[in-house]
C-alpha cells in the first residue's frame, strides 16, 4: 500500500492522529500556490479578453462598427464576466476547503470502477461516501473484498488521498 499511495509509516501516523506530516503540508502548500497563480492568470485572462477586443475595435478605423456592436456585445460580456465569475467562485471554494488541512477518513470495502474515454482510463475508488480517483498502480494494489480505511482531505470532486491502511 506505501508504494502505491506513496506515503511513510510516519505519514501514516500523523493522519491516524488528523494530522499532516511536514511532507504533507508543503504537498498541499505547493498545490495552493501553484493554484493561486493559476487563478491570476486565468481572471487575468478572463478580464483583458475583452479589452482586448474592444481596444481592436476601438483602433480601427471603423467607428461605426464599434456603436453598432456595443449594444449586443455588452450584455454579451455581462454574462461572459457572470459565469467566469460563478467558476472563480466554485474554484475557490473548493480550494479553501484543501487550505482547511481537515484530515478526515472514511473505511469500508471498496467498490472499484473505472471509465475510459479515447484511450485514457481513469480509475475509481468509492468508499462510503466518498469517491477517489486513483493512478493505475493504486487501483491495481486495492482488493474489494477486504477493508481499508482511507485519509484524505476534501477536495472536490475525488479528493486527496494521503494515506490508506488495510483492516
Amino acid at each position: 500500500m506505501q508504494t502505491a499511495f506513496n506515503f511513510s509509516a510516519s505519514e501514516l501516523a500523523h493522519n491516524q492522529a488528523g494530522q499532516l506530516s511536514s511532507q504533507q503540508n508543503k504537498a498541499v502548500e505547493d498545490y495552493l500556490a501553484a493554484a493561486r497563480k493559476r487563478t491570476l492568470f486565468a481572471a487575468a485572462v478572463v478580464l483583458a479578453s475583452p479589452l482586448l477586443i474592444l481596444g481592436l475595435l476601438a483602433m480601427s478605423e471603423q467607428a461605426d462598427t464599434l456603436r453598432a456592436v456595443l449594444p449586443i456585445w455588452l450584455p454579451a460580456l455581462a454574462v461572459y464576466l457572470g459565469i467566469a465569475s460563478i467558476g472563480f467562485a466554485l474554484g475557490q471554494r473548493h480550494v479553501r476547503q484543501l487550505a482547511r488541512r481537515e484530515v478526515l477518513s472514511v473505511q469500508g470495502s471498496p467498490v472499484l470502477s473505472s471509465v475510459k474515454v479515447r484511450g485514457w482510463t481513469a480509475y475509481y475508488m468509492n468508499l462510503p461516501g466518498a469517491r477517489f480517483q486513483l493512478q493505475p498502480e493504486q487501483y491495481r494494489a486495492i482488493h474489494e473484498a477486504r477493508q481499508y480505511r482511507l485519509f484524505y482531505l476534501r477536495y472536490h470532486p475525488t479528493h486527496w488521498i494521503l494515506s490508506i491502511q488495510e483492516l
